[in-house]
């Protein structure tokens, strides 16, 4: 599978409104095609990237980007900011 139908997958995949947040625990924080870090890596996000979180799951957040791309990452790796 290409990246550009990782990313298309996840795209679909988030539904709900989020809240904004910051990444902030390292300069890149890595985004996976699911979570987990034995999936595939499809994004690299750098610190202070605005985001919404659409869903929670063992330990990571489906996020998306402002362009409408997005990928799981590490829950650790995020701070939430309210808007």
């Amino acid at each position: 599978m290409e990246m550009k139908d990782d990313i298309k997958k996840i795209s679909e995949e988030i539904e709900k409104e989020g809240l904004f947040v910051q990444t902030l625990t390292s300069e890149i924080n890595k985004a996976y095609s699911c979570p987990g870090e034995d999936y595939k890596e499809i994004l690299e996000i750098h610190d202070g990237a605005e985001l919404k979180i659409r869903e929670e799951r063992n330990g990571y957040y489906l996020i998306q980007l402002p362009g409408g791309i997005g990928g799981w990452v590490k829950t650790e790796g995020v701070e939430k900011v309210f808007p």
